[in-house]
């Protein structure tokens, strides 16, 4: 009798938390739940990440190799699937700051031209506009355009010395060189017009190829696909130099530039080339400055074996890691 006492004042209490609940808003009865054994906690092994592969010593020894120990010759090259930088050559006791020797940056620079007027544009917030010229919006007048496609197309160099001018001269392309833009101390633009004569060195222009895809860039997603697209139809007897050895189906973007002197001095060849080369495992941008070749041939054929180097070393790597 009393457990049957005891269990029905127990139902009695619960009746009545169950009333004086539902005169109140929010009030809830829930019964205790049962304490469940916690599951001791399972240890999960994550593998380490694998290394990033770097090629340095192995590209140096390849490029030293395949050029026969050439240093009339500067290479840079941003690989961005491991976001590392090489330099070729190497410092020697002759020759401890290869990297800093300055080249004449002939028709390469053409690609800072448009770079800087775009980039001013940009300030300018000037309107996109639609020219027949081109299957996309451009932030340029179509006048400008008109000049900036034989510039980078067909490597004119009437139409470079009008947006040259439209820049403000060397004063606005040194702009694109300063501090506050690419920081690249050791290119100085040619004050009396005669902008190839400009001096530069391979890791400098890599900086210029670099606004093309760096999301960091301040060059607009507009801007980029403008130049890309022109650097995308450069004619065929110019696609040479960084595209050297690179297999059909890789996408390689480049701007060329050549002269039959060195340094406003009549004799040996300067031959440069800058670019981006995409596809088959790879994506770097290359920056590539020769002088001292005995013609405009030997000159290109020295770029593409070291560019064949480049490529074949990096997609080597890739598809092996």
């Amino acid at each position: 009798m009393e457990l049957l006492r005891n269990k029905t004042d127990r139902l009695k209490s619960i009746v009545a938390i169950g009333l004086a609940c539902a005169a109140l808003t929010g009030c809830e009865y829930r019964a205790e739940a049962k304490s469940q054994p916690t599951a001791a906690p399972v240890a999960v092994e994550i593998p380490a990440a694998a290394p990033l592969p770097n090629i340095a010593d192995k590209l140096t020894a390849d490029l030293t190799t395949a050029l026969n120990g050439n240093r009339n010759i500067q290479i840079a090259v941003h690989d961005r699937t491991t976001n590392q930088t090489y330099l070729y050559p190497q410092p020697t006791n002759f020759d401890p700051h290869p990297e800093l020797k300055t080249y004449d940056t002939a028709s390469t620079i053409k690609l800072s031209i448009l770079e800087e007027l775009l980039l001013q544009n940009q300030a300018k917030n000037l309107p996109l506009t639609t020219c027949p010229e081109i299957p996309m919006p451009v932030q340029m007048t179509c006048g400008e355009l008109e000049n900036a496609i034989p510039m980078i197309e067909n490597s004119d160099n009437d139409a470079a010395s009008a947006l040259w001018t439209l820049d403000g001269g060397a004063g606005g392309v040194q702009n694109l060189y300063s501090p506050g833009q690419l920081d690249t101390s050791s290119t100085t633009a040619r004050t009396d017009g005669q902008w190839g004569w400009s001096q530069t060195t391979a890791a400098d222009q890599l900086k210029v190829v670099n606004l093309l895809s760096d999301p960091a860039s301040p060059l607009s997603p507009t801007s980029k696909a403008t130049v890309n697209f022109l650097l995308d139809h450069v004619e065929s007897d110019q696609h040479w130099g960084a595209s050297g050895g690179v297999p059909a189906g890789v996408t390689v973007r480049v701007k060329n530039g050549w002269m039959p002197y060195t340094q406003q001095t009549s004799g040996p060849w300067t031959i440069n080339s800058i670019g981006n080369v995409n596809g088959n495992g790879v994506n770097y941008d290359i920056a590539e400055y020769s002088d001292s070749n005995d013609s405009m041939q030997s000159g290109i054929s020295v770029l593409e074996t070291a560019a064949k180097v480049v490529f074949d070393d990096l997609s080597s790597t890739h598809q092996s890691s």
